[in-house]
């Protein structure tokens, strides 16, 4: 089965999940891969219903596609350290310094803003025998979306700034945050787990997208 899921999975809340990877993160850093259920940016569809997904503030869950994806990466490295190393291959001053953020640090690798618990982790790799699966609702619930349905739809890609760019925090070394509740399941340290609390939206288009393997 792909990485971040087997039959002996573990059944876990946000929470829980949270508290066993602070602990893991505190022995530095550890490989993680994991299961999203999470938006799938386009413009706006005539063909398909906009749906919310929880976890997000204002207006920012609503999408009119869903992505059920399968990536791997490491948790529990120092973002500043990491950066002034990536710095120093450069032959730049290794002098970066993280400015303030929005979340609340708990470990490198947790964060949380109110009441939200949010996974930073680098990326290494998306799962080689997992095809990333969009979903959405035309109308008459959800069901799996080809991509010649929403090819059209996705929004143009930003342009390159021209120039030298130096090695910063918005190119090769940010790491990536995501929601909790984004996660369906996750297998880090050896061990597999589901999250059990993940809203019912996710949880169906999770089981969608499996049912297509």
């Amino acid at each position: 089965m792909s990485f971040g899921i087997d039959a002996n999975a573990k059944q876990v809340t946000q929470a829980e999940l949270a508290k066993i990877l602070i602990d893991l993160d505190a022995k530095g850093a550890v490989p993680i891969s994991f299961t999203l259920v999470n938006k799938k940016r386009t413009k706006k569809h005539p063909s398909f219903t906009k749906i919310v997904l929880e976890g997000y503030t204002g207006k920012g869950g609503e999408t009119y596609f869903v992505k059920v994806s399968q990536v791997a990466g490491m948790m529990g490295l120092d973002y500043e350290t990491k950066v002034n190393r990536e710095r120093e291959k450069e032959g730049l001053t290794p002098d970066f310094e993280a400015g303030k953020s929005p979340y609340e640090y708990i470990t490198d690798g947790v964060r949380k803003k109110g009441e939200q618990y949010y996974l930073f982790y680098y990326p290494q790799t998306e799962a080689k025998d997992f095809d990333t699966v969009v979903i959405g609702d035309d109308g008459d619930g959800l069901r799996q979306v080809d991509e010649s349905e929403y090819a059209d739809y996705l929004p143009k890609p930003r342009p390159e700034t021209p120039g030298k760019q130096e090695l910063s925090p918005k190119n090769e070394v940010h790491p990536n945050s995501v929601s909790l509740a984004s996660i369906a399941a996750v297998r880090v340290d050896g061990t597999s787990y589901i999250l059990q609390d993940i809203d019912e939206l996710r949880l169906e288009a999770f089981e969608i997208a499996f049912e297509q393997r």
